[in-house]
């Protein structure tokens, strides 16, 4: 299930974006987010296994509004979430609207 599709019921029930950031982190039980080990086979990988992906963002899965989308790339920001992925074909650019409105707006160093 995409981060979207986990965070949206939490917030049709009136939860937080804060009460999403915990749940996140609560599943890891307070350890640091798991890290890959650099490629020697010369493809790229990214530094973090956990990521963000833009398919629920993009109305993969169901319908998904803009608070809704907002909120869960809030809800993972707020949980150390550094890595996203997104396409043109999530929601015919849709999914990559919404992460490029909310990232804009984030420190580039963060």
């Amino acid at each position: 299930m995409g981060t979207a599709a986990a965070f949206t019921p939490l917030f049709e029930q009136g939860h937080s974006t804060s009460d999403a950031a915990a749940a996140v982190t609560g599943a890891l039980g307070g350890r640091p987010w798991p890290t890959n080990t650099p490629s020697t086979s010369g493809h790229y990988r990214p530094p973090y296994r956990i990521g963000m992906g833009g398919v629920p963002i993009g109305n993969g899965f169901k319908p998904t509004t803009d608070a809704q989308a907002q909120g869960a790339l809030e809800a993972a920001w707020a949980a150390g979430v550094r890595y996203y992925d997104t396409s043109p074909w999530y929601g015919l650019g849709l999914s990559e609207r919404r992460f490029g409105h909310f990232l804009h707006n984030q420190k580039r160093d963060d």
